[in-house]
């Protein structure tokens, strides 16, 4: 969905255009123009924006539409074949995330259609994270389970993990898993001189995923992220998202040219459930991306194979939402 904002616009990334390109991503074809948002469907709009705005802290970059759903106009025609919600209306909210200009998180309210709640675990493929680097990680979290969030590491405590950090993991209202990450050798008012102001000071994004080859095809091969090699993670991560017994890989991804950055988790010795949400439950986890060319995009996609949940609207290989959007909003 669309952020109503003058951004930081990143740099054009050529994106593959048949199903035989690897890692060379050819000039022509289509483009990322930018990742606008990490978008979390809510079965409440004021109850999340109680949330994030009053306990987490974040500041509103563009007003709530209406007091309900039912107060925003149906999404237009287009719109409900594009994300296959024939009928819906939508309540979108728009937050800032301190040291990202150019990505924010959105909250989405589908009213006037079904909606079935998405609550993975940490392993299933699906699930996703918001990973928020902050000055005080106790300050943050008392906030946050006064608000409504509940502890999912092991003994409901901080863990300490390599690199010297302090961290712990938490669930919002909708079951989407929140971690807290605090550098152990930075006192509460130190930071560098040009972290933000405030608790936070920045932010990733996790994905649990199914297989991570395939995972790194789907975004270093057509969406032109630059991929390191899987790893072993820490034993300790185990404890951090409770999946005791869990050996979990992980890679890191980064779009270029932004700061867009994903961690991709596979866990292996669990059973795993995939989720393959659609755009209106509760807890569904999305993804805006702004292309220069759309048709092109989708042409891509279809080539490969992937998914389609609407028209021009795909799930990525663990089932989170992919949104393909013109770089300019239309609705």
């Amino acid at each position: 969905m669309s952020i109503h904002r003058a951004c930081a616009i990143a740099p054009l990334l050529a994106i593959c255009v048949a199903p035989a390109c690897a890692t060379e991503i050819p000039a022509q074809g289509a483009a990322i123009f930018q990742v606008q948002n990490y978008v979390h469907t809510v079965a409440d709009m004021d109850r999340s924006i109680a949330f994030y705005k009053d306990a987490m802290g974040l500041a509103i970059n563009a007003p709530p539409f209406g007091a309900a759903p039912t107060d925003r106009l149906s999404l237009r025609e287009n719109l409900n074949v594009t994300t296959n919600t024939p009928g819906a209306t939508f309540r979108p909210t728009y937050f800032r995330i301190p040291g990202h200009p150019d990505w924010g998180l959105e909250l989405l309210q589908f009213g006037n259609i079904a909606r079935t709640p998405v609550q993975p675990r940490m392993q299933d493929p699906g699930a996703s994270i918001l990973m928020l680097q902050v000055r005080d990680l106790d300050a943050m979290l008392s906030k946050l389970k006064a608000g409504g969030a509940t502890v999912v590491s092991s003994g409901g405590s901080p863990v300490n993990m390599p690199g010297k950090v302090r961290s712990i993991l938490l669930k919002d209202l909708d079951g989407m898993y929140i971690e807290l990450d605090q550098l152990l050798n930075q006192s509460k008012e130190a930071a560098p001189a040009h972290a933000p102001k405030g608790n936070i000071l920045a932010a990733k994004v996790a994905i649990s995923v199914a297989d991570s080859n395939q995972t790194v095809h789907f975004y270093r091969d057509l969406l032109g992220f630059t991929v390191d090699r899987p790893h072993a993670a820490s034993k300790l991560l185990a404890d951090l998202f409770n999946t005791p017994g869990a050996e979990i890989l992980i890679t890191t991804a980064k779009l270029p040219g932004t700061t867009v950055e994903l961690h991709f988790l596979e866990f292996k010795n669990l059973e795993r459930q995939p989720i393959h949400p659609h755009m209106q439950d509760p807890g569904a986890p999305q993804f805006t991306i702004y292309f220069k060319d759309p048709e092109a995009a989708n042409e891509v996609f279809h080539a490969e194979g992937v998914p389609f949940l609407g028209t021009t609207t795909v799930w990525d290989p663990n089932g989170i939402i992919i949104l393909v959007r013109a770089a300019v909003p239309f609705y």
